[in-house]
């Protein structure tokens, strides 16, 4: 669902979690992610592109 929503091919959420580039959390053997917390992480990954 991750994937669809930031359009993008799963294989890079998951090369994302395993650098620990994108905010996630386990239960058990499956990765969450908070819609919240996902927004406000690509707001800053946006500004931070832009102001490099």
């Amino acid at each position: 669902m991750l994937a669809r929503y930031l359009r993008c091919h799963p294989s890079t959420i998951y090369r994302l979690l395993k650098r620990g580039q994108i905010p996630a959390f386990k239960i058990g053997s499956d990765w969450r992610f908070q819609k919240s917390v996902i927004e406000r992480w690509l707001r800053k990954s946006t500004m931070d592109s832009i102001g490099s």
